[in-house]
């Protein structure tokens, strides 16, 4: 699963579900419903329950294997699931890490990738306590109320939990979760946050709602 210092997951599931944009953190719903994302819950549930989630690429050209892929995701897994009267999975997930993908050919129903995992950098750089200090304020404030909890994390999910409660326009969604660097991340959380604190406008939609057919 490792190559030199990269975390890889060769041949792992891939959930595609239009617009989706899922920061590592946050808990999301799905419903299950086609056959081949049935025969995919099923499969997983004898292994560790984990899967990459990704959106379409709007306008792009289809693949042979379906609707073109963003290369950035959201390795999760399946904390909890229940299979329903007719036959769907509704299903609970944990979204884990940043993952870069690549689409690998599969006998499946379903479609797979090799996903490598995108560390954060830059954590460590001067200034970085207070900015933790200041996200943690944030966190408490519109997320996590347990301060015990909040001591425990570290800056890169502080910064993404954050980002996972803002109601943030797609391209602005999709910018964060391509930036590794947990400053610069920060920096863009904190920016939003203060936009969205001067003129709050209606209620986000709810963000761990992000049902797939």
């Amino acid at each position: 699963m490792t190559a030199g210092e990269r975390t890889v997951y060769r041949g792992i599931p891939v959930y595609p579900v239009p617009g989706a944009v899922v920061f590592p953190g946050a808990l999301v719903h799905l419903d299950a419903g086609t056959p081949s994302r049935r025969r995919l819950v099923e499969d997983l549930l004898d292994t560790q329950g984990r899967l990459v989630l990704t959106a379409p690429v709007p306008g792009a050209p289809p693949t042979p294997r379906g609707p073109a892929l963003r290369e950035i995701g959201t390795l999760a897994e399946i904390v909890r699931h229940r299979r329903l009267d007719d036959g769907r999975f509704r299903l609970w997930l944990l979204a884990l890490e940043r993952v870069h993908l690549t689409e690998v050919p599969t006998p499946r129903p379903y479609r797979v990738v090799d996903a490598v995992v995108l560390e954060d950098v830059g954590d460590d750089l001067p200034g970085a306590g207070e900015l933790k200090s200041e996200l943690r304020r944030a966190v408490h404030a519109r997320v996590m109320p347990d301060d015990d909890i909040l001591a425990t994390l570290d800056t890169g999910l502080l910064v993404d939990l954050l980002l996972q409660s803002l109601d943030l326009s797609p391209v602005e969604r999709e910018l964060a979760l391509r930036e590794r660097h947990v400053i610069r991340r920060a920096g863009l959380a904190l920016a939003w946050l203060a936009r969205q604190e001067e003129d709050p406008g209606p209620a986000p939609p709810a963000r761990g709602d992000v049902a797939g057919a």
